[in-house]
Formats: C-alpha cells, structure tokens, sequence
C-alpha cells in the first residue's frame, strides 16, 4: 500500500504543455501493451481534454449525434440490422451471455440498502478504490463487486466496492486483488 501512496505522490511532465504535475493529473492507461499494468499518459488531463470531447462526440455522446442513432435505430432499416445481429451467432453468444448474467442476479438480489452504499462510501473516505481520485458531482461512483458475479460472487454489502467508471470498466470480470496486481504490479 505504501508504494501505492508514493507512486501517487511522484511528479510526471506533461508532453502538451510541459509543466510538472502530480500524476493525479494524469489519466490512466491500462492499455498500454509495452506495460503489463499499464501506465499513466504522457499529456495532463488539461491538454487532453479538447481530444477527449472530440473523441465523445464521434463516438456519440454528443446529443445530437446520439439522438440521430436512435432515430436510425427505430427505423426499419435499423430494426433490420438488430434482427440481423440477434441471428448470427456472435449476437446469440452476447443474448446468452446477458441472459446468465441476468440469472445469476435474480437467484440473489442482495441484501444491501442506500444506507449500506453510504456506509461504504464513508468507509472508503469518499474516493475510488482503483484510482484513489476523490468522487465528486461530475466524478461519480459506480458499484462494482469484489469477486464479479460472473465468478460465483454475491451480491451483498460485502461483496460491494464504489470504483469510478474508467476503473470499473478496466476491472472487468476480475476480482479487485487481481485487478490491483495487474495494475499496480
């Protein structure tokens, strides 16, 4: 844990800008494939956001763009398309999937409650678990669980973690210690 709390205290230089700045400043990057845990970026999250909405834009969340897909997806064509996706074998694998994940949450629907989320919340001082980043009104939690449901976890208060939503997505179906040691090494 104290190596976690030095590495997040060092200083990195931003390619973009060139100031020095604490790697807090820095997204993440859990895909890069010369580190087996990944690595934080080489531009701040200052510089990089121009490219970020840009990137959000193309890949729809910009309203009018999303609301544009939507359209397509209620038109015929589009219905054609899903019709063609549910039948080929890709889409019956992704439908099954769904579908016993779907299962396994209804066999146990918990046993937590919005006060058992601001016990956590409490528990973990407000902050990622992943990432360490404070959750704010436009950084926000997201549930994850400790050993995925996939993987036979519960789900349970104790079962439960708050992690951002990059965090919660690069976690996948790991358990959180296989996650951190994949990250953090």
């Amino acid at each position: 844990m104290t190596a976690i709390c030095d590495m997040l205290s060092a200083m990195k230089q931003c390619l973009g800008c060139g100031q020095r700045k604490e790697l807090s400043e820095f997204y993440w990057s859990s895909s890069d494939r010369m580190r087996a845990g990944g690595r934080y970026v080489s531009r701040c999250k200052e510089c990089m956001r121009p490219g970020l909405r840009e990137l959000a834009r193309k890949r729809g969340l910009d309203p009018v763009i999303r609301e544009q897909r939507n359209a397509y997806a209620r038109s015929d064509a589009g219905k054609v398309i899903k019709r063609r996706y549910a039948r080929s074998p890709k889409g019956r694998a992704m439908a099954a999937k769904h579908k016993a994940q779907s299962k396994a949450l209804r066999k146990d629907l918990g046993s937590w409650t919005a006060e058992d989320i601001n016990k956590r919340y409490a528990y973990q001082a407000g902050r990622c678990l992943g990432c360490y980043q404070q959750f704010t009104e436009s950084f926000r939690y997201t549930l994850d669980h400790n050993l995925p449901v996939t993987r036979g976890g519960r789900n349970t208060y104790d079962n439960l973690l708050l992690l951002c939503g990059p965090c919660n997505t690069s976690k996948h179906a790991q358990t959180f210690a296989e996650w951190m040691t994949k990250r953090y090494g």
